[in-house]
């Protein structure tokens, strides 16, 4: 029997409730009587209403988000749906319309529908660019590692029952719930009751290299990005996956770091294993521990009076365009054993998805590329399968990556000789990246430089199809702006923008909040 809890409910105050004071509303009479009359002292009865109506609208509204942020002073998330809430914001509503192939959709659940398509649809933008899907014929299949002898291959190992207790009792209860309808909270307080049960499933997955089809399927939310709401691409699909799945994904997440590697290779974890170009989705790495790498290389160039030539590469849909057999043979040279390889092909294979807004949900569609968006395993082996690339550019230039966004930077001494040594590197990267698809329109270069009398208009980097690639005085790189000298100006100018909006919301609802929850928001 399940334990039997009390469970105190609270209503929870609303703004209508918080502004019942409002009986004072401008009765239409007053205001029609003064536009008939025009006589001062009507138009006088008028205004002393409606300002005394707008004072207690404010007051109510203070009052109610005063509550709001007091009451969320310990729950970030309640605190910045607060903070959306006063700034009207309403990123995951469905809009009135969109735009497909020319044609206008406006009924609710063929415009869910035309979201769906859209998104299953981005791992097969680019398919006409990609030169073969067969491993051993592609070449970014890894060449450097030798595969290792069967006895010694890497297996994915059965999980302890205390393993899955502590992962189920850490759940975050305000999760949503995937498509097998299992509540986080439900999982967290009876854990000590079912973790028994979840770890045979869990354990039974594993030994037959099988995921559940309920674990493959996501509901998918949309987050409007900014720019025209009636364009599809201004939206990222954000992925709602079961809870279980994610539990597991996070305890073979988990083996995979602490895997000691065949002596073959030379390494002792996953993590001595990956390229130290690679900062994204790593422990001891963030963006701002890549950029300061970046920028210090640059600045140790200047100082020695060098120029240095940085190229920032932007691929398109690269989570999304990922090539499942590429994929598993990287992890096949990397030593795992046939039953995990056959884990992880289940594991990618066999998705589906659907768009959810509200109570409207898009029919089901295939996934059949790229690794699972939201997912736990997804980053981990989308950077696997980009292992490499560091690697056969290193001889040449310098290269940092997080994740897919790649950067190469060459110095010298001769401006030229270093937009040479970057060309010759992009042009080997857009070999590496045959199956991956780059955008030149967003590839972007920059010169740091300290010369003055140089001709910049003539300097040019090409891709190989010819296209000219456009040269910026300054770029954004991981939430850093800069620029060809290195001043932070750039930057300094676009955080102070970005702050004075910021101080100016403030200002404008400064009777909304308490001086911590403008500490909080600043």
């Amino acid at each position: 029997m399940f334990p039997i809890k009390n469970a105190g409910l609270r209503t929870k105050s609303t703004l209508g409730t918080a502004m019942n004071l409002l009986n004072c509303i401008v009765p239409g009479k007053t205001w029609n009587l003064a536009r008939q009359t025009n006589e001062h002292a009507h138009w006088l009865t008028f205004r002393q209403l409606r300002n005394k109506c707008t004072s207690a609208i404010r007051r109510g509204k203070a009052d109610f988000y005063l509550q709001k942020f007091t009451e969320s002073s310990t729950r970030p998330g309640d605190f910045w749906k607060a903070i959306k809430s006063l700034k009207g914001e309403r990123s995951t509503c469905l809009p009135a319309s969109i735009l497909e192939d020319s044609t206008v959709l406006t009924e609710p659940s063929v415009i869910c529908s035309a979201f769906n398509r859209h998104f299953a649809a981005a791992g097969h933008l680019f398919d006409k660019n990609v030169h073969t899907t067969d491993p051993q014929a592609d070449p970014c299949t890894p060449t450097a590692i030798s595969a290792p002898l069967s006895e010694n291959s890497l297996s994915l190992t059965i999980l302890d029952s205390a393993q899955v207790c502590n992962a189920l009792i850490k759940i975050d209860q305000k999760k949503s719930t995937g498509d097998d309808k299992l509540n986080p909270f439900f999982l967290k307080t009876s854990a000590t009751v079912i973790f028994e049960y979840i770890t045979h499933i869990f354990n039974l997955s594993i030994t037959t290299g099988v995921i559940p089809s309920t674990w493959k399927t996501a509901h998918v939310l949309l987050l409007h990005k900014g720019g025209d709401t009636y364009n599809m691409n201004n939206y990222r699909p954000i992925s709602k996956l079961s809870c279980l799945s994610k539990i597991l994904e996070s305890l073979i997440n988990s083996q995979l770091k602490s895997f000691s590697w065949l002596k073959s290779f030379n390494h002792l974890s996953l993590s001595s294993f990956l390229s130290p170009s690679q900062s994204g989705f790593r422990a001891r790495h963030s963006t701002i521990s890549a950029a300061s790498l970046v920028v210090n290389d640059v600045i140790a160039a200047l100082d020695n009076k060098q120029h240095c030539a940085e190229l920032f590469v932007d691929l398109s849909k690269a989570f999304d365009t990922v090539d499942h057999h590429l994929l598993l043979n990287k992890l096949s040279l990397m030593g795992f054993d046939h039953m995990s390889l056959q884990w992880f092909k289940s594991y990618l294979t066999g998705r589906s998805q659907c768009v959810k807004v509200g109570k409207i949900i898009s029919p089901f569609l295939d996934i059949d590329k790229g690794v699972p968006q939201g997912s736990v395993l997804g980053p981990l082996l989308f950077i696997i399968y980009i292992n490499e690339i560091a690697s056969t550019l290193t001889p040449f230039c310098q290269v940092h990556l997080y994740a897919d966004d790649t950067v190469l930077y060459c110095s010298a001494s001769n401006i030229d000789s270093a937009i040479n040594s970057l060309q010759l590197s992009f042009h080997i990267l857009e070999k590496q990246l045959s199956d991956l698809k780059l955008n030149c329109a967003k590839t972007k270069w920059i010169l740091f430089t300290k010369a003055r009398s140089t001709d910049f208009n003539s300097l040019k980097l090409c891709s190989t199809n010819g296209t000219t690639l456009e040269r910026f005085t300054s770029y954004k790189y991981l939430g850093i702006w800069v620029d060809e000298k290195l001043d932070f100006k750039s930057h300094v100018k676009q955080l102070t923008q970005k702050l004075r909006i910021k101080l100016f919301f403030l200002y404008r609802n400064r009777c909304c909040f308490y001086f911590s929850s403008q500490k909080t928001y600043y």
